[in-house]
């Protein structure tokens, strides 16, 4: 288990996955979608991760679907008692990546 959970839209997964690797190098146990093993439950294996997690980080860009993202996102965190952070990962009003 890890401690901290990182959430994003599948679009954006090489920035955070440059994030993920970031946290990493840096000693910090962070899970994303990416380590779910072949033929794992999917939404088992989510779920048993968030609800392990100490810190959960919502990683918003363009492509989040506001409301259907944040009521699914609402639904997972109830699983937990982590804490929340954001990060953006693209510029909202220009659309260039962030690193």
């Amino acid at each position: 288990m890890s401690d901290v959970f990182v959430s994003y839209k599948r679009e954006n997964m090489a920035a955070v996955g440059r994030l993920v690797e970031a946290l990493r190098a840096d000693g910090i146990g962070v899970w994303w979608d990416q380590d779910i093993p072949p033929n794992a439950a999917w939404e088992a294996t989510i779920e048993r991760e968030l609800a392990a997690a100490k810190l959960v980080v919502v990683a918003w860009s363009p492509a989040v679907s506001w409301e259907n993202d944040l009521a699914s996102l609402k639904q997972f965190t109830s699983l937990s008692s982590a804490h929340l952070a954001w990060t953006f990962v693209r510029n909202f009003s220009g659309g260039t990546q962030q690193s």
